[in-house]
């Protein structure tokens, strides 16, 4: 019998945490109905270790989280493989990073703005100890100044500095070696995983790369503007009328992932 390809499902974790208990223990009980058909990663911007502490807690409760076959975390720098109770850290990704990050070249650049404009933020000691750490510089920036994100972009091209920049909140910058679309795509590579099988999930406008993949995403009910006003322009994308778990649940009930008759009657009870 021809074993059946696995789906890719790319689920933010912060998605999982603004609900109730009740919202998590729906997408647990309805993922794990496929979850031996799946890859489940979660992408974050935390850190690993922060990560961990969040399982932790979560343990202790009725309802935890499902555990992730892959980990992306601190926006994209950060990729591991879930093992036993442990991530390991995927060495091939560490080492593109590596090859491909200059972080002094980048401060180079960044110094051209004036601190009152682009000022670089003091790194705590879980970011330099951190696997992504080296791979990272946050920046705050003055609300309106939108400019410089476009002329940060054109002088990292102009200077052939591979970099990405992801607005991690209003007042908040970071320039990454990789973003979480790309560490998505090394992914599929890795596991040989076509477009029409992997599924991404988005509310936050640091999830804004993922919508370069040629993949099937669904906007979740509760997205900010800046992912929704994607949502004409680009046909893979589907805009699910719920939040959190029940909109990604919903989300693979719209792309046929999920059983139709499972998915009705749960919303049912």
């Amino acid at each position: 019998m021809e074993q059946k390809v696995k789906k890719l499902v790319v689920v933010g974790l912060e998605q999982l945490l603004p609900g109730n208990s009740t919202d998590l223990s729906f997408f647990n009980e309805q993922l794990n109905t496929i979850r031996d058909q799946v890859f489940l990663v979660y992408t974050t911007d935390y850190s690993l270790a922060s990560v961990l502490a969040l399982e932790h807690m979560l343990s202790s409760r009725p309802v935890g989280l499902l555990i992730p076959d892959y980990l992306i975390c601190e926006g994209g720098i950060g990729l591991y493989q879930r093992e036993g109770t442990d991530y390991s850290p995927l060495l091939q990704w560490m080492n593109d990073l590596n090859q491909n990050w200059s972080r002094e070249k980048v401060l180079v650049i960044t110094q051209q703005f004036s601190s009152d404009v682009l000022a670089l933020q003091p790194e705590e000691p879980e970011d330099i100890t951190a696997a992504g750490g080296p791979f990272r510089l946050r920046f705050s920036v003055d609300p309106g100044q939108e400019w410089v994100v476009q002329h940060l972009e054109d002088l990292f091209l102009q200077h052939k500095i591979k970099a990405q920049i992801v607005s991690s909140q209003d007042w908040c910058l970071d320039v990454l070696a990789a973003d979480k679309a790309e560490a998505v795509d090394y992914l599929r590579a890795e596991l040989e995983i076509s477009d029409e099988d992997s599924y991404f999930f988005g509310d936050h406008p640091s999830e804004l790369s993922l919508l370069k993949l040629p993949c099937r995403g669904t906007v979740l009910g509760n997205a900010r503007t800046e992912l929704t006003a994607h949502l004409e322009r680009i046909h893979q994308l589907y805009r699910s009328p719920s939040p959190n778990g029940q909109g990604i649940i919903d989300g693979l009930h719209h792309w046929g992932v999920l059983n139709n008759f499972a998915f009705q009657n749960s919303k049912a009870g």
